[in-house]
């Protein structure tokens, strides 16, 4: 028994230590720009002193949607809290909550994966311990050992060294983003014969099978944390590529149905028709949730329309 205590004491000593010392330890260049990006979007929806909309989602929010524009065309104040798909739905919810206050209105655009349970990813259980291990307190009691074990010394070691290596690409830059949360890359040149090979070879997204009676607890619990709050909470698709898959296969039909009736179900406003946020290969950047710079402004319209009616579209 005595063995038995003096290894539990070991392993939390160890814990400890390794969690006290990941905060001072070198971060991947993914993990340093999803902080970075955030340190900025956050920066932004703390600068708007009155009522402000809030665009939340992964990378598809992000490339996909422009806050600057659909400010111009609505006349609101629209801050894009876009951020990394891989960081989950609970944990993309429970941080736009920090950004969000009464008066507010919240437009969830997560990527259709995300509407369906998961555990965490190796990006969320990498990123939370070195960067908000606050998150952790409140997380499901499943999920804890994750975040707090979820980084081996291998990837740590595999990140540091990372960080040896320049980062030269166009994309993913810190400095691309604006004070509002927007990406600016993205433009023809930075596009790469890869890239629009690709743009032609993704296939339709998985058909997921959702129902629409067992909503992912954690949109629950944020729009019944927004409505005690007094933030209105609106439902927009998320832009991705257009397949002929989508408006054929009824198995999408049955899939586009389960979200709208899953949202509707929660009193939540559903914004517009899947249809209206389907990217052409065109207006890709590198994966099949990424706009560029054209396919930016179109879905910005797009949403920007379905928000208010009357949006008047001006080239930037």
């Amino acid at each position: 028994m005595r063995q038995i205590w003096i290894t539990l004491l070991v392993v939390f000593v160890l814990t400890a230590v390794w969690d006290i010392a990941l905060p001072w330890a070198r971060p991947s260049y993914e993990t340093a720009w999803i902080q970075g990006i955030y340190d900025r979007k956050e920066g932004a929806a703390a600068r708007i002193a009155g009522p402000k909309v809030v665009l939340i989602g992964g990378s598809a929010t992000h490339f996909g949607f422009s806050a600057e524009q659909i400010s111009r065309e609505t006349g609101t104040q629209v801050v894009n809290l876009g951020t990394h798909a891989g960081l989950g739905a609970d944990y993309i919810l429970a941080r736009a909550e920090r950004s969000l206050k009464r008066g507010d209105t919240a437009i969830l655009a997560l990527e259709y994966h995300l509407l369906k349970a998961s555990p965490p990813t190796e990006i969320a259980s990498s990123f939370v311990p070195m960067f908000d291990p606050r998150y952790v307190a409140g997380a499901k009691a499943v999920e804890i050992p994750r975040f707090v074990w979820g980084i081996s010394p291998q990837r740590l070691l595999f990140a540091t060294v990372q960080r040896t290596i320049p980062h030269t690409s166009p994309l993913y830059r810190i400095e691309t983003v604006t004070e509002l949360g927007d990406e600016t890359a993205g433009s023809n040149g930075e596009i790469t014969p890869t890239m629009r090979a690709a743009a032609r070879s993704y296939p339709p997204i998985p058909a997921l099978g959702l129902r629409s009676d067992m909503p992912l607890p954690s949109i629950r619990s944020f729009v019944q944390w927004a409505r005690a709050h007094g933030i209105t909470v609106k439902y927009v698709w998320p832009p991705m590529v257009r397949r002929r898959a989508y408006a054929s296969d009824p198995r999408y039909s049955e899939l586009f149905d389960a979200i709208r009736s899953t949202f509707e179900g929660l009193g939540v406003q559903v914004l517009g028709q899947p249809s209206d946020f389907f990217l052409d290969e065109d207006e890709l950047l590198d994966t099949f949730y990424h706009a560029n710079r054209r396919g930016r402004f179109r879905m910005g319209h797009q949403l920007a329309r379905v928000l208010d009616p009357q949006a008047d579209a001006t080239l930037p």
